[in-house]
């Protein structure tokens, strides 16, 4: 694995996974597929709760996702789950374990852009509303101010725990040079960067 993402989702996932993709890299984005035994057919399951699946079994929490190079975007909240690998410390530090050269990044974006953004994607918020995430109580994420205290919360929080260590990189997907700083930490060229999945602007 040469990428994790530590980011939330709308903070721009969508536009790393084409950017990693296009630039030949085989990522997985929130869901994931695999071939059933003997090849017979591919099934389809979601990205956080393979990873959950395993690191409880207490083998590589990554151990469904070998054949992928990136995790662009590992959380699921769909009922009934709300899973959050990238706010599991423990987890996160099995991934370590067994990735050691495994960039974690942390892909970064106004917060009050990504809680607006979730706000008017499809029912999302109603998702966020009715389950909840860590650090985030169901009641705090209908309000927008909570939305966005809880973003802020989450780039401190990594921050703090991964800013002095190798392997970490803060990437706002708003920067000119983000394309060049991601390329850098990852040795290859960046062959496209845009903007995928954007909704339609409304007032804060």
């Amino acid at each position: 694995m040469r990428l994790f993402n530590l980011g939330l989702p709308k903070s721009g996932t969508t536009t790393l996974q084409a950017a990693l993709t296009r630039s030949g890299l085989k990522a997985a984005h929130w869901t994931a597929q695999k071939t059933t035994r003997f090849g017979r057919k591919k099934t389809e399951f979601y990205v956080g709760q393979s990873i959950y699946s395993n690191y409880l079994l207490g083998r590589d929490p990554l151990f469904d996702l070998k054949h992928f190079d990136a995790i662009t975007q590992a959380d699921v909240i769909m009922p009934p789950f709300s899973l959050w690998p990238q706010m599991d410390m423990a987890l996160l530090a099995q991934i370590r374990h067994h990735h050691p050269d495994c960039l974690f990044i942390l892909l970064k974006r106004n917060p009050e852009k990504v809680a607006d953004s979730i706000k008017r994607w499809y029912d999302m918020q109603d998702r966020f509303s009715a389950l909840g995430a860590p650090g985030l109580l169901p009641q705090k994420a209908a309000s927008f101010d909570g939305m966005v205290a809880w973003i802020n919360g989450h780039y401190k929080d990594m921050n703090g725990t991964f800013g002095q260590t190798a392997q970490y990189l803060e990437l706002d997907i708003e920067d000119d040079d983000a394309p060049d700083q991601l390329g850098k930490a990852l040795g290859i060229t960046i062959k496209w960067w845009g903007r995928e999945n954007v909704n339609q602007p409304t007032a804060l």
